[in-house]
């Protein structure tokens, strides 16, 4: 394997594990702030509070994000294991 394809690999490795941590922090963990601080409504519409259906698909939604992260992570690694 050249130096060159070395470097392709390392510079894919890194883009993946780069959009996975943007990902993470974007779908995740700044939602689950702004729910904290009380910066958003969590009922998303203006009043209220959050009812079960809610909550669960939120929490739902945040472990399919946190699952492709962390997929997108180890297909980073895995490439990057192709040097020798």
């Amino acid at each position: 394997m050249s130096e060159a394809e070395k470097e392709k690999i390392k510079h894919f490795s890194s883009f993946i594990n780069i959009v996975a941590a943007g990902a993470i922090v974007a779908g995740s963990l700044v939602p689950i702030l702004n729910v904290w601080y009380g910066i958003l409504d969590p009922s998303m519409n203006g009043g209220g509070s959050l009812d079960g259906v809610a909550a669960t698909q939120a929490i739902l939604i945040y472990l399919t994000g946190f699952v492709i992260c962390f997929v997108l992570q180890l297909l980073g690694g895995l490439k990057l294991s192709e040097i020798e």
